[in-house]
């Protein structure tokens, strides 16, 4: 599980700038050995352990909440602490010298131009000549010699990496950022979200704030089927797709060669997962009025309690594939 640190709250994008600010509202950070240094490195800056402190991870896996983090556990102090990225804090009007604090995030996107690397370059040699301490964050996958060439005196400077996050970081990330935004999810469906969402820390978001949109508690058996069906969109890929794993389920239960498979399988698919027609009709490679009346057949027979068990026997097989999945 994660170990979570009162380590300061979300900021906002931009130039900011704080003086003397109190903040009562410490917000927690998830910290996991793939965001343990930049979190250490963050925590001595914020503390006055370091002055100058570089930050490198791959893209939406929290090197700018880190840097928020430590801008709000300054905020307490009585100096001037700026946050911005490189970009605009160069094209801004603010010395670079001037604040007592800076907090400089995407300094890749100033290594595009030689006219904005070599601004970046003198603005962090005025810095350290004025012993001003910088917090400064690079995208990457690793320190590189391009980074380093960019800061002055580059071995006073402490270094932190943010690596991509194992699959069950990955799975704490999830149940993390749910409980963040009042999500109950069960421990099947976090698993399976990390498995098979394609992306970083910002799709999981998305992909929580979805489920939101249609119920805060997913930790029934049932609701994994539920869950799948709001999150197709984004499941399927080309290595993994749940219409799969219903297909394989049903078949499990009736048999390959039954003459009620696709019924069955168009009557799991759109009324269990609650996929879209098309999106069944394209898997069963059928039409979608099709699919619609393979289904209805299923539902006008469910006063049958031998079509009930059959449904409720698939429904068990999805259920128990999905959460090994």
């Amino acid at each position: 599980m994660a170990a979570l640190i009162g380590f300061g709250s979300i900021g906002t994008t931009g130039v900011m700038v704080h003086r003397n600010s109190s903040h009562p509202g410490v917000r927690p950070i998830a910290t996991l050995p793939f965001n343990m240094q930049a979190v250490e490195v963050g925590m001595r800056f914020g503390e006055g352990l370091i002055p100058y402190a570089l930050i490198v991870g791959p893209s939406g896996w929290g090197k700018t909440h880190v840097l928020r983090c430590v801008e709000d556990s300054l905020e307490r102090s009585s100096k001037q602490v700026v946050r911005a990225k490189a970009v605009d804090f160069l094209r801004s009007s603010l010395r670079p010298e001037g604040p007592e604090l800076l907090l400089l995030d995407d300094l890749s996107d100033a290594m595009r131009t030689p006219k904005l690397r070599h601004s970046l370059r003198l603005m962090l040699e005025r810095r350290l000549r004025a012993k001003r301490p910088t917090l400064v964050v690079f995208t990457g996958s690793k320190v590189t010699p391009e980074m380093l060439q960019i800061l002055p005196s580059s071995r006073q400077w402490e270094t932190a990496q943010v690596c991509e996050p194992s699959e069950g970081e990955k799975s704490s990330i999830v149940a993390y950022l749910a409980e963040r935004i009042g999500l109950s999810l069960s421990p099947s469906l976090a698993r399976m979200m990390a498995r098979h969402l394609d992306g970083n820390g910002r799709t999981y978001l998305g992909a929580l704030e979805r489920l939101k949109l249609c119920d805060q508690d997913w930790t029934r058996p049932s609701d994994l089927c539920r869950a799948v069906g709001v999150l197709a969109p984004h499941l399927s890929s080309h290595t993994w797709d749940p219409r799969d794993e219903v297909f394989e389920a049903v078949t499990q239960v009736v048999g390959e060669d039954s003459s009620q498979l696709t019924d069955l399988c168009s009557y799991v698919m759109l009324r269990e997962m609650q996929f879209s027609e098309g999106y069944v009709a394209s898997f069963l490679k059928a039409s979608p009025s099709r699919i619609y009346r393979n289904a209805r057949r299923v539902s006008e027979s469910m006063s049958d309690p031998r079509t009930a068990a059959l449904v409720q026997s698939c429904r068990f097989a999805v259920v128990t594939r999905l959460s090994s999945c």
